[in-house]
């Protein structure tokens, strides 16, 4: 009969926790656990072998050093927490591995200096969420722009293995590890006392040590990685693991996804404040941008469908405080008044806005003035691409600014990279361009 797993409560000082039921426990059971660990999984032998010829990597949590041999072309240095597997990898290795006794939080190495890491069933022993995530944003420093990590975690979801973890199961548990002893030979003088002449057999008396595990469910573990900073590249399911591989995201490509965050912000904002009755009349073009961002944020540069619904779903589901609708209604009406008093004072003018995003306000103007304005919006290419998504979704939006044309199909990221991001009439223009660059842009024009 085996040993079943235990519920645990996250311990008030996660590092007591992993101490007691990661460190200790990899340390006493050392030489068994590598018994046990000697074939490589298959998309992990796959990951290492692609990499380029003497790439630089890390393998954080070795144990006892199975990946590092994978591809000898490589040069790849591991690291695990427990002083036992790492002296097990330097045994089975004959002493030709590259290793080192580190814990996953405070990694040896340079940042910015490696090619690829992989971390494989390590994840998961950290005691909480917040570590899980600095553990794969640590391991993510280490690494190059352009850089690859591959990461494995126990699944919550193993309904079909002897397991038999499900949805519903707690998440943070202590999993059994039978640990085999045996008992001392019977001395020739004890066997005669015992009037034992038979060929005696060596005993096994099991002790059971249990080890902390956080089970994954389905698209958390992707989630932490983006947390963590990383973009994503594949993911997926195998052998009862939940598993990612990311790439490096850029400076640049952390700053400009920390922008459009602020436009994703502002039109939570500007929904709330509309659907509570602040805006009169109501702005009727909101829900257009709402449905594009829901449809094609997942396209974007650092987006997945999981953490593009998970960004939605935070900004938009719950509404907002007094305070900040006061606040948008005022900020609102503020340019608006503004806008209005430019247009009055001039007989023909023209309007540009910088970082247009989800700003509905153009259409506004153009509906109202229908002769001596032209309005045009310039943002990210990839933002120009959800509005023009949302207006070519309403044939009311399009009659405004002047266009004529089918809505357009965008059924995955390919469809929407091929997208044109611009619209030009001789009302209204949407300017796909980034304007730190607008010197290349003005060049080329």
């Amino acid at each position: 009969m085996s040993v079943p797993s235990i519920p645990l409560e996250t311990q008030e000082v996660p590092e007591e926790q992993e101490q007691q039921y990661v460190h200790e426990v990899y340390n006493e059971i050392a030489s068994h656990f590598s018994s046990t660990r000697y074939k490589p999984w298959p998309i992990v032998e796959k990951f290492l072998s692609e990499q380029p010829d003497y790439s630089l990597g890390l393998d954080v949590g070795c144990g006892n050093g199975k990946y590092l041999g994978v591809n000898k072309s490589l040069f790849c240095i591991g690291s695990d927490r427990s002083d036992g597997l790492v002296e097990c990898a330097r045994v089975n290795s004959e002493n030709k591995f590259n290793l080192a006794v580190a814990d996953g939080l405070h990694l040896p190495h340079q940042n910015d200096r490696f090619d690829f890491a992989i971390s494989i069933a390590v994840i998961h022993h950290f005691a909480n969420e917040k570590r899980r995530i600095e553990a794969i944003e640590h391991i993510l420093s280490k690494l190059r722009v352009g850089g690859k990590l591959l990461v494995y975690c126990w699944a919550l979801e193993q309904e079909k293995s002897r397991r038999g973890y499900k949805e519903g199961d707690d998440q943070d548990i202590l999993i059994p590890w039978v640990l085999q002893k045996k008992t001392p030979k019977k001395s020739k003088k004890e066997k005669r006392q015992n009037n034992d002449d038979e060929e005696q057999v060596e005993e096994q008396q099991p002790e059971t040590k249990y080890r902390y595990y956080h089970l994954y469910r389905k698209g958390e573990l992707v989630e932490n990685a983006e947390k963590a900073g990383g973009k994503v590249v594949d993911h997926g399911y195998e052998k009862d693991n939940w598993w990612f591989h990311v790439g490096m995201l850029s400076p640049q490509e952390k700053k400009d996804k920390s922008i459009r965050a602020t436009d994703l912000d502002a039109l939570s904002c500007r929904h709330c404040a509309n659907a509570k009755g602040y805006f009169v009349p109501p702005d009727l073009y909101i829900q257009d941008l709402l449905r594009s961002y829901e449809q094609n944020l997942q396209h974007c540069r650092g987006y997945t469908a999981l953490s593009a619904g998970r960004t939605l779903r935070t900004l938009f589901k719950d509404p907002k405080y007094p305070l900040i609708n006061r606040g948008t209604f005022f900020r609102t009406q503020s340019i608006n008044t503004i806008v209005e008093r430019f247009i009055s004072s001039h007989d023909e003018c023209q309007i540009i806005s910088l970082g247009g995003g989800s700003d509905t306000r153009g259409f506004r103007v153009l509906q109202e003035h229908s002769k001596g304005v032209r309005y045009a919006e310039i943002d990210f290419i990839e933002s120009a691409k959800i509005k023009k998504a949302a207006i070519l979704s309403n044939r009311t939006i399009q009659s405004i600014v002047g266009v004529e044309s089918d809505s357009v199909s965008i059924k995955d990221r390919a469809s929407f990279e091929s997208l044109d991001p611009e619209i030009h009439t001789s009302k209204y223009d949407l300017i796909a361009l980034d304007l730190r660059k607008i010197e290349e842009h003005g060049s080329e024009s």
